[in-house]
């Protein structure tokens, strides 16, 4: 049931409210009494809300695709797209647009702002598309915990950041 309550919130953090609401449904039904599961609820529905105000759909940035959307529409000051998949398992693929050649920096935190990764440090690209895989390890080689991670993109401009779902 934990296990269940921690999906849901990933799921409406990821914005992905179908999902949450199913699986708090189903800890639900496996844990009728549990005091946790309306205050979850209330969270799931406040990011809906705060989503449909920010997106103006209603529906989330998972309104046409839970796993790949833009989180930067400007391609002027340059483009972060989701990571595919998220969730992840074992790796994932992190894509990105430059709108002038750059030095970029792409780092892995976690939840608390841990710095877990360094994928990119200080390295030089031209301007367009460009994508680096994450293999889901730190930067000493051992595998990162399930859980919520964020990618922080670095070009010169303002950085970019980007939700990483791990599920093992």
């Amino acid at each position: 049931v934990f296990y269940l309550k921690q999906m849901a919130q990933m799921y409406a953090e990821l914005e992905d409210f179908k999902s949450a609401d199913k699986v708090l449904a189903d800890c639900a039904k496996k844990a009728k009494d549990d005091p946790d599961i309306p205050l979850i609820q209330q969270e799931i529905d406040a990011l809906r809300e705060l989503a449909a105000e920010t997106k103006g759909d209603g529906k989330g940035m998972a309104a046409d695709n839970p796993i790949f959307f833009e989180s930067v529409k400007e391609p002027e000051s340059g483009v972060l797209l989701q990571n595919y998949p998220n969730p992840f398992n074992n790796s994932t693929e992190i894509q990105y647009t430059l709108p002038q050649a750059a030095t970029v920096t792409l780092r892995i935190f976690d939840i608390t702002g841990r710095l877990v990764r360094i994928l990119e440090n200080a390295r030089y690209y031209e301007a367009g598309p460009h994508r680096t895989i994450w293999n889901g390890l730190d930067d000493n080689g051992r595998p990162v915990a399930s859980g919520v991670y964020y990618c922080r993109l670095q070009f010169g401009g303002p950085w970019r950041n980007l939700k990483l779902l791990v599920l093992k």
